[in-house]
């Protein structure tokens, strides 16, 4: 069976997103207003320049924050579909199927134990 790229987990990936994203917008908007206030009190080259490192430093830090939400996401909601997936296959009686995932996934060490457990049932299915 194909896996879907949006299972059950896309509310909370976009619940998550959202909140996330509203930080973002919230820390941009503080950031823009602090560096008008600046500029505004100090029309000097220096608050000209202070006022550009925070702005990149913000932008920098949103940066990095965005590459590791899009990083852990892909790991770990990706193994929870095909967990879910693969789990519902054995509640209708399969007890044969086995979960694949990369090695470098989060949840990596529950799918091998989860494997050890339906491997257990397949044999006992077999008596």
């Amino acid at each position: 069976m194909k896996r879907m790229p949006l299972g059950l987990k896309l509310k909370i990936k976009f619940n998550f997103l959202r909140i996330i994203l509203l930080i973002i917008i919230l820390g941009f908007v503080l950031t823009f207003y602090l560096s008008i206030e600046l500029l505004n009190k100090n029309d000097s080259l220096y608050a000209y320049y202070y006022s550009l490192v925070i702005q990149s430093t913000f932008t920098a830090i949103v940066i990095i924050l965005l590459i590791t939400i899009v990083f852990f996401l892909h790991r770990t909601i990706g193994p929870l579909d095909r967990i879910e997936n693969e789990l519902e296959k054995v509640i209708n009686g399969n007890y044969y199927v086995r979960i694949t995932v990369r090695k470098k996934d989060v949840l990596y060490s529950l799918i091998e134990k989860i494997n050890k457990v339906l491997e257990i049932l397949s044999k006992k299915a077999n008596k």
